[in-house]
């Protein structure tokens, strides 16, 4: 009789272990090799722009087509803070002019100081320019769950997916 009970339960486990398990493993380590493919790319965009001073027309390509290679999509967030310094009469004052993604994009696509498209003062397609001692960051975040979460949610009533989030940033010049 301990025999039958024994085996019934090793047979659980093993059926457990084969179909909850196993796949479970499998896509965490999806997810964690789609993790770092997305931080390395970051990282590789983020540092060329720190380096070089500007966002490049090539370089933001680059990281969208492994974006887009991951099979995912993705919100991206970025934040150019441009140092300024002013002098009052008395001492220098510094502070940080911030510049979203959206700037970033229409600067990129040559729309001039104003960030309208068709004004006078439009540009070429081009370069995004950045100064020494400016901050520049990067955050790209999936818009959905990802592949272990999504199959931890189908198990577990009320999970709530884990997204990816992967950030990288400093300050231009200062690499």
């Amino acid at each position: 009789m301990d025999d039958v009970l024994g085996r019934s339960f090793s047979y659980m486990l093993l059926i457990f272990g084969f179909f909850f398990l196993v796949p479970l493993l499998l896509f965490a380590n999806a997810d964690i090799s789609n993790r770092s493919y997305v931080g390395q790319a970051l990282n590789e965009f983020v540092g060329e722009a720190r380096e070089s001073g500007e966002i490049t027309q090539e370089g933001y390509q680059r990281l969208m087509n492994k974006l887009i290679a991951t099979g995912e999509e993705y919100q991206i967030s970025a934040e150019h803070r441009s140092k300024v310094t002013v002098y009052d009469g008395t001492e220098y004052q510094s502070s940080y002019r911030s510049y979203n993604y959206n700037d970033i994009l229409s600067v990129m696509e040559g729309y001039g100081e104003d960030m309208e498209p068709g004004t006078a003062d439009d540009t070429g397609k081009g370069s995004y320019p950045m100064k020494r001692g400016d901050y520049f960051t990067v955050t790209v975040k999936s818009n959905g769950p990802t592949l272990g979460s999504r199959f931890l949610a189908a198990i577990l009533p009320g999970h709530q997916g884990l997204k990816l989030v992967c950030t990288s940033g400093g300050i231009v010049g200062g690499m």
